[in-house]
């Protein structure tokens, strides 16, 4: 009962507060009307309550909701000395609490402005002013931030704001469509604010704020808010203002982000953002940091000891239509440092990251605010490549820090060479340690390293494993050692156990043992140290080592690296390269070695290589030795060399080397066949090929020498023939000239210019005829001894073989001659024979004939005169003969032997000369005869002037017309010299006149008692052999 007694007491309590209060609402509704005729008591009151003047045009009041409103139409407000306008709207709305009003107050609790323009001034000194407010004048927006704190409730809507930044020299820009709701419920206010922006600001901003305190003190107090933005231009909000280093220069972003702030410092951050075509200027002259589109989550946090930022699913990309890339995560976490003993302890700084992409995060920090030295360094390193799971703790200053621990896995890795520090690209691997100890482990499909002081070119890797250490030591600094290191590409594999000490303010100390598995030989010049091999040397081993590939091989280096290849006992640098299948072209100019085997070595500054095996054409190498004694200044190579093989190949080896360019037209007329080997020695400064020096030998076995320009051909060649730069030299060289056994001796009296070949043998009538240049095989019989010396020049010639200047000599003794008398001799008659002639033979070659006492002229091979045909020309001088003869000469009735002399003497009566009777030609083989003589002597007697036709018959001669005219004498006739079963039969029909008979029988030895006398007769005459024996 009791309860129901309350119950119907409170219903009546209130039914009675409802009357009351629409007593109330009822009275004051309609008061609402009087409203207009206390217009100036409200404008006193209103002017009062917010501080500053204000005027409209009209007002009027009506009943909303609980509240009474006035509306104030065309309202303008001014700053506090009535001069400058703050503000204008079209309409204010003031909701005014009913129970002030019965106490004659006036006091509103909501605000609404419609329709509001305002124009806002920056200041070149950075004074934020109403731009109807002159400057100096007095204006305190917080001020009137304070008036409106009564409000419960403030409203903005349609508002414009004219914005004029004269700080940046931006032109006015104007904001409209701008929304602002701030309301207060017991102590909290929440502040909603939108706006669409003008086109060079971005699209559209929203932002949501709420915290507890006055409106005034919103910075002050503590709250959280809310901001979203539409196409934002980051260079018109930065409005200048740098973060890090990094001023925004284009580019829009849509943000969401929620946070939390307290007595002016931000504690909490949370959202996401994208932007696009956004460009970063940094510091100096660098170049604009831009990407095309980065998106992401951040998030920040302030706590008690520090603070912590991350940003997640963080993506950019710095070109458009690039693919997309595993997006990157980064967290750093700040812990104050906590008081220890007198001072406090330093703080430290933990970093966690996934995916981090070096290059952008060093192009951003290349273009930040950071320490001079850090600066300089980034910017020289340009490090790339992505961190995985990073772990970074840090404590203390950052060049002696008192805890450092990191831990990541990296791939791509790569940095730029810097210092002692290599170039490096695409390294894959771990990394762990901290202060003092550092462990790398390296597991890399594809690495570059480039060093310009160790590497003449980047060196590419397609496979990188193994672990390195690093650890600082007192006494030495940091020492760095890999027990295993393999590293491979298709040029080479190898493994490799380092240590390098790395001293404080000394050079580096290595003991270094590489083991190399394979490899390519033409590929060594790519890792040969440009600074530390001299330029001719390293050119040398760059052409040498043409192809091949290393079977293996080993290097090993101790000590300091600034003394490398060390000259002294400073250090030891040996290295040693087994290769085969190698092309060495160990010289310019010279052939070069193909398929050789052969172990290259260093040691300190010397290079040797010796050879095995190795094939120059079809010539075996069977063993060579190359060496650098220094490579430094002045390089000089020797090589000495060993070879075997056809002969052929031998030549073309001297042909195609240096030695051609002294003997090359010699060389190049000969041909060579059979067996033969080579001793050959090289000595060549690098710095000066034209002072090169060399020496050799070729031993031929069975070898055949062919000059077919001079008409020589050697066979069954046998000995040793030496050279050098300045000719040949040979003592007992054996072989055999058309079937005869000779010997043969070279020598150099005119080094450089002429050598000398003495040929000693035996020759039959055919060979005796050939070196004649004679046909004259039929006229000769047996065999005979001579010696030949050749004159050979060195100079230059072209190409042309070079013309050997030939002596022959004989005395013919063994060979019978089977001339005409006093041409012919027996056998058992010695008879000096020297012929002297220029090899090769050509038309117009003199050769110079010495034969006895019978002969001395010069044979001369001459065309077309004085008859068609090709003919030899002689001119003869000796007691014997003195003319002129052509041998043969084509007349229509056949060759003939033509003779022009001066005189001829043959055999006969009376006094003889020695040695000139011959024995008997065959007529048969003799050729058709014109001799034309002005002194024919027979013996000792003079028979005048012989005029003389014969022509060549089956038998032998015909005799055509003889004519001889003398004072004594005058005979006319024709004959024959014919065949007659083993010997030969002359006959003789003519007619004889003489004016003085007795003295022409005097003096062929008749009846000396004659005198005087005529005489004609005929004559039919024969008899047995030659005509000469009449």
């Amino acid at each position: 009962m009791r309860v129901q007694r309350i119950a119907r007491g409170v219903g009546y309590a209130a039914v009675a507060l409802v009357i009351l209060a629409a007593v109330v609402i009822g009275s004051v509704r309609l008061l609402l009307p009087l409203v207009p005729r206390y217009q100036g008591l409200i404008q006193e009151q209103a002017q009062r309550y917010l501080g500053f003047p204000l005027q409209w045009e009209r007002i009027d009041a009506r009943w909303t909701g609980l509240y009474p409103e006035l509306v104030l139409r065309g309202v303008t407000l001014r700053d506090p000395t009535g001069r400058g306008v703050i503000l204008r709207a079209r309409q204010v709305r003031l909701g005014i609490d009913p129970a002030a009003l019965f106490g004659r107050r006036l006091r509103p609790v909501t605000l609404t402005l419609v329709d509001p323009t305002l124009s806002l001034v920056r200041d070149p000194d950075g004074d934020i002013h109403p731009a109807g407010v002159p400057p100096g004048h007095v204006f305190s927006l917080r001020a009137l931030l304070a008036r409106l704190a009564p409000f419960a409730q403030v409203r903005v809507t349609g508002a414009a704001l004219l914005w004029w930044d004269r700080l940046h020299g931006v032109a006015p820009v104007r904001f409209t469509a701008i929304r602002i709701d701030l309301r207060s419920r017991h102590g909290t206010r929440v502040l909603g604010l939108s706006a669409t922006l003008p086109a060079a600001f971005g699209r559209h901003l929203t932002f949501v704020a709420r915290w507890r305190g006055a409106a005034s003190g919103l910075l002050q107090a503590r709250g959280r808010f809310f901001v979203k933005g539409e196409a934002l231009s980051l260079s018109r909000w930065s409005a200048g203002y740098a973060w890090v280093g990094m001023i925004p220069e284009a580019g829009r972003a849509d943000l969401e982000a929620w946070g939390a702030w307290d007595a002016g410092r931000l504690v909490a951050l949370e959202g996401r953002a994208v932007a696009r075509g956004l460009r970063l200027a940094g510091e100096g002259r660098a170049e604009p940091f831009q990407v095309a589109e980065a998106a992401g989550r951040f998030a920040f946090k302030r706590e008690t000891t520090g603070w912590w930022l991350r940003l997640a699913d963080l993506v950019l990309h710095r070109t458009a239509g690039t693919l997309p890339r595993a997006p990157m995560d980064l967290a750093v976490v700040y812990r104050a440092g906590a008081p220890g003993g007198s001072a406090v302890r330093p703080g430290t700084v933990t970093v966690d990251a996934h995916n981090l992409r070096l290059a952008v995060l060093g192009a951003l920090l290349r273009r930040a605010e950071l320490p001079a030295p850090w600066g300089r360094r980034l910017a020289a390193l340009q490090p790339g490549g992505v961190l995985h799971r990073l772990h970074l703790r840090y404590r203390g200053p950052v060049r002696t820090p008192e805890d450092l621990t990191l831990r990541a896995r990296f791939s791509g890795l790569s940095f730029r060479h810097w210092g002692r520090l290599p170039g490096v690209a695409g390294l894959d691997g771990r990394v762990a340690g901290g202060p003092g100890n550092w462990t790398l482990e390296l597991d890399s499909d594809s690495v570059t390293l480039g060093a310009d002081h160790w590497l003449a070119a980047p060196l590419h890797l397609t496979r990188l494993t193994g672990r390195v250490t690093a650890r600082r030591s007192a006494g030495v600094g940091w020492v760095l050692r890999t027990p295993d290191l393999a590293f491979a590409n298709p040029d080479l594999a190898a493994r490799a156990r380092v240590r390098l000490e790395l001293p404080p303010g000394g050079a580096p100390v290595a003991d270094l043992q590489v083991d190399v598995e394979r490899g390519r030989v033409a590929a060594v010049r790519r890792y040969l140290p440009p600074r530390r091999i001299p330029p001719r040397g390293r050119a040398w081993l760059e052409h040498a080592l043409v192809g091949g590939e290393i079977v293996s091989g080993a290097v090993l280096l101790r000590g300091p690296l600034h003394g490398f290849p060390y000259d002294d006992a400073g250090g030891v640098f040996e290295a040693r390269i087994d290769v085969r299948d190698v092309t060495l072209q160990y010289a310019p100019d010279w052939p070069r070695m193909e398929k050789a085997e052969a172990e290259v070595g260093f040691r300190g500054r010397a290079l040797n290589v010796d050879l095995t095996g190795a094939k120059v054409f079809g010539v075996s190498i069977t063993s060579a030795h190359a060496t650098i004694p220094r490579m430094g200044h002045h390089e000089i190579l020797d090589v000495a060399l060993r070879a075997r093989g056809p002969a052929g190949d031998l030549l073309r080896v001297l042909r195609e080397s240096p030695v051609g360019e002294n003997h090359g037209a010699f060389l190049g007329a000969v041909h060579l066949a059979g067996a033969a080997a080579l001793d050959f020695r090289l000595h060549l400064p690098l710095g000066d090929p034209r002072a090169r020096t060399y020496s050799g030998a070729v031993v031929f076995s069975g070898a055949t020498l062919d000059g077919p320009a001079w008409g020589l051909r050697l066979s069954g060649l046998n000995g040793r023939l030496e050279f050098d730069r300045h000719g040949f030299t040979a003592r007992d060289l054996q072989a055999r000239l058309a079937g005869g056994a000779v010997r043969i001796s070279v020598t150099t009296p005119e080094p450089g210019r002429l050598s000398v070949v003495q040929v000693q043998g035996g020759a039959d009538a055919k060979t005796v005829a050939a070196l004649a240049s004679a046909s004259l095989d039929e006229r000769l019989k047996g065999h005979t001894d001579w010696t030949a010396r050749l004159a050979i020049p060195w100079k230059e010639q072209g190409r042309r073989a070079p013309e050997v200047a030939m002596i022959l000599r004989t005395d013919l003794k063994g060979l019978a001659v089977e001339l005409p008398a006093p041409f012919g001799k027996p056998a058992g008659v010695s008879r000096e024979l020297e012929l002297r002639t220029d090899l090769p033979r050509r038309a117009d070659t003199p050769l110079r004939v010495h034969y006895g006492t019978v002969l001395d002229g010069v044979l001369r091979r001459e065309r077309g005169v004085p008859g068609p045909g090709d003919w030899w020309y002689a001119q003869l001088h000796g007691p014997v003969i003195a003319g002129k003869v052509w041998v043969p000469v084509l007349y229509p009735d056949g060759p003939a032997v033509v003779m022009d002399l001066e005189r001829l003497v043959l055999p006969g009566g009376g006094p003889r000369i020695p040695g000139l009777r011959g024995a008997a030609p065959d007529p048969r083989t003799l050729p058709a005869l014109r001799a034309e003589v002005r002194e024919f002597r027979l013996g000792n007697r003079s028979l005048g002037r012989l005029a003389l036709r014969a022509k060549r018959i089956p038998e032998g001669l015909r005799l055509t017309s003889l004519s001889l005219e003398s004072p004594q004498l005058r005979l006319k006739g024709t004959g024959s010299w014919v065949r007659a079963g083993p010997g030969s039969v002359t006959r003789f029909q003519g007619t004889l006149e003489s004016d003085d008979t007795g003295r022409l029988l005097g003096e062929f030895g008749f009846v000396k008692s004659l005198k005087g006398g005529k005489a004609h007769c005929k004559m039919d005459l024969h008899w047995p052999g030659a005509p000469t024996r009449v």
